[in-house]
């Protein structure tokens, strides 16, 4: 977590609900793969089938503390004066979040928060 987020999980010793949210997703996405009748894709359903509504509530614990870490990390990327350069590392902060903000490269917050998804998902799965 704090690698790549600045956010320290401590998933070891407690449930983190963001860990616990992304659990729910994967076996949601697992589901999926393997349903003939993709239900899901009709709106009422998200929110009127329990699997469905966990489902979309995760996805909200998710994406929100994603969107949280992004913004809080672009705001200090802005109040420090540091330059970008090759071999960056702030010793505050190393993670992969703050380089990729830091590089100055036209990143969407959303193109940030699905790569950071795809970094958490690989993340749990590989160490599982």
């Amino acid at each position: 977590g704090k690698a790549v987020f600045n956010y320290d999980f401590d998933s070891l010793k407690k449930d983190d609900p963001v860990i616990k949210a992304v659990y729910t997703v994967l076996r949601e996405a697992e589901y999926r793969s393997v349903t003939f009748i993709p239900y899901w894709k009709v709106a009422p359903l998200r929110w009127l089938v329990p699997r469905q509504k966990a489902c979309q509530d995760a996805l909200v614990v998710v994406n929100d503390t994603l969107n949280m870490l992004i913004s809080r990390t672009k705001k200090l990327v802005e109040e420090s004066d540091e330059e970008f350069v090759d071999e960056y590392l702030n010793k505050g902060d190393p993670s992969i979040l703050r380089f990729l903000i830091t590089s100055g490269d036209d990143v969407t917050s959303k193109q940030l928060r699905d790569d950071l998804m795809t970094l958490l998902i690989a993340g749990h799965e590989t160490t599982a």
